[in-house]
Order: C-alpha cells, then sequence, then structure tokens
C-alpha cells in the first residue's frame, strides 16, 4: 500500500485512479508534494507491505474442555504465579 509522496508512482490502474481522485477530493496534486522546500514537512512517500509471511514464531495446539478456559496466560497471572492447567471433565459432567 502507498503512503502517497515525490517518490511514489501511482498504479495505472483503478487503484490509481482511486487515489488520484482522493487527493483531487482534497484539493491536492500529486505535484504539489515536489514543490515543499522544508525537509521536515517534505513527504518522499513509501510502500507498506500488504501481506507478509511471518518468520521464527512458535505454536502450540492446545485441547480444552471449559468454554471460560483461558488458552493464554495473562500478565495477572504471570505476576500472581499461577499456570495455567487444562483438566479433562471429570467423569459424570
Amino acid at each position: 500500500l502507498p503512503l502517497i509522496g515525490t517518490k511514489s508512482k501511482f498504479p495505472t490502474n483503478e487503484m490509481g485512479d482511486l487515489m488520484k481522485n482522493l487527493l483531487k477530493d482534497l484539493d491536492v496534486a500529486a505535484d504539489s508534494f515536489k514543490t515543499i522546500q522544508d525537509k521536515d514537512l517534505a513527504l518522499n512517500g513509501d510502500y507498506r507491505k500488504l501481506l507478509c509471511r511471518p518468520t521464527d514464531f512458535d505454536y502450540e495446539i492446545k485441547e480444552y474442555y471449559d468454554p471460560r478456559q483461558p488458552l493464554l496466560q495473562t500478565d495477572l497471572m504471570k505476576l500472581a504465579g499461577e499456570e495455567i492447567v487444562i483438566a479433562p471433565p471429570e467423569e459424570g459432567q
């Protein structure tokens, strides 16, 4: 996703038209970003990733029987030294 600025290139599809129309609705010309001399106010523009692939993460599969049972240890539980104990339901329940 682009952050509009001097280095931004507008797509040549409907999204580019939408971006240009949004600027027009705000009475801002794309070229106006190039005329700002103050470096603190100048907008260079940038591009953000729309999707990213996660790397270096951990996971575990937990089975639980009580919908009120927390699946993650909260900060309050950590401070109190409480661990999450997941136990199967007792017979007859």
